[in-house]
């Protein structure tokens, strides 16, 4: 009896965490107002946003040119066919700082570029970005950041053909 006494104490006081108040563990994470074509998400726990600047596709590859601020990041996806999971590595996605650091997309079999809907006709897609990066040169770098990630990363762009 004591036992099951504890479990709804437990219990209990588990859904009580979840009340509304300051900081709530229940509730979804707000986005930023979002522009018509974007990339977002978080870089290193930070929400990060970025307008296209060029984004076209050319001999079934997608070229793509992001900025926020004095920040770009620039994705090269090859073979692309419309949906589907295309993964980025190497110098097929940078990223340059506001200081002008490099850095380039590791080899982890989490970096993709997963476009889950696309309008053959007006070129729209929109999915999701997941990338791990790298500091291009580190005996360069001074203090920089070594590593940079970006997670539950969303876009919608528009591409030119």
């Amino acid at each position: 009896m004591k036992t099951y006494l504890c479990y709804i104490v437990l219990f209990i006081s588990f859904l009580s965490s979840c009340s509304k108040g300051e900081k709530v563990c229940c509730d979804p994470i707000v986005q930023p107002q979002l522009p018509e074509f974007y990339v977002y998400g978080y870089k290193n726990d930070t929400s990060w946003v970025a307008e296209p600047n060029t984004c076209y596709l050319f001999r079934n590859r997608i070229y793509l040119e992001v900025k926020s601020s004095a920040e770009t990041l620039n994705i090269s996806v090859e073979e692309f066919k419309g949906k589907g999971k295309y993964n980025i590595a190497g110098g097929n996605c940078r990223y340059t700082d506001i200081n002008g650091v490099e850095y380039l997309a590791d080899f982890s079999p989490v970096n993709a570029f997963e476009v889950e809907e696309y309008d053959d006709t007006t070129g729209v897609l929109s999915g999701v970005l997941t990338v791990n990066m790298k500091l291009r040169m580190p005996a360069t770098a001074g203090n920089a950041v070594p590593e940079i990630y970006f997670s539950k990363g969303r876009f919608r762009l528009a591409l030119s053909k």
